[in-house]
C-alpha cells in the first residue's frame, strides 16, 4: 500500500477498535483519531515532516509575522513532496504562537490552515478566535459565522458569535 488514501481505504475506522480507548469522544470525534493515527504512521513511515513542525523550528525565535508569510510562501512554492499539511498540526501551532502573546503570528498559521483545509469547520474558528483575541470584532464574526456554517452543531462557534454580538 503506497498512497494514504489506499492505507486509509484498507485499514478504515471500525467501532470498537481497542487502541482508541478514549473516554468521552463520540463516534465522529474516535474516526477522526482514526484518520489522524494512519496518516501519522504513513508520514513516519514514508519518511515524511509535518509542515507545522518544520515551520515552528524555523520559528522558534521571535521572527515576525512577515518573516512567517515569507517562510509559508517557500513551502508553498517548494513543492516538497516530503512535506505533509495536517489541520491538526498547524492549528496547534497557532495556538502555540497565541500562547505565545504572539497573535499576529497566529493568525498567519490559522489563515495558512483555512486555505489549506477550506471544509474544515475548526479552521474557521481558530481564525475567529484569533481575530477575537486581537480585537478585530468583524473579523471575528467572520470566521465564526463560516466555521458555523460549515457545521451547524458547533455550539463554540454560537457561543462566541454571542458574545462578540454583546460587545
Amino acid at each position: 500500500v503506497t498512497t494514504l488514501p489506499a492505507v486509509q481505504k484498507e485499514f478504515p475506522y471500525e467501532p470498537g477498535f481497542s487502541y482508541l480507548g478514549i473516554s468521552g469522544l463520540d463516534a465522529e470525534q474516535l474516526r477522526r483519531e482514526h484518520q489522524t493515527n494512519l496518516r501519522y504512521t504513513f508520514y513516519c513511515v514514508n519518511d515524511i515532516q509535518s509542515a507545522a513542525v518544520l515551520l515552528e523550528q524555523m520559528l522558534a525565535q521571535s521572527a515576525g509575522p512577515e518573516a512567517l508569510e515569507r517562510k509559508i510562501e517557500e513551502i508553498k512554492a517548494g513543492g516538497d513532496d516530503k512535506l505533509f499539511f495536517d489541520e491538526v498540526e498547524i492549528n496547534r501551532l497557532g495556538y502555540r504562537f497565541i500562547n505565545q502573546n504572539r497573535v499576529d503570528e497566529a493568525i498567519v498559521i490559522f489563515k495558512w490552515n483555512v486555505e489549506l483545509h477550506p471544509e474544515a469547520f475548526n479552521t474557521y474558528d481558530s481564525l475567529g478566535e484569533a481575530y477575537m483575541v486581537k480585537g478585530e470584532q468583524e473579523l471575528a464574526i467572520k470566521n465564526y459565522q463560516k466555521s458555523l456554517e460549515l457545521d451547524p452543531d458547533n455550539t463554540n462557534a454560537v457561543q462566541m458569535l454571542e458574545r462578540l454580538k454583546q460587545t
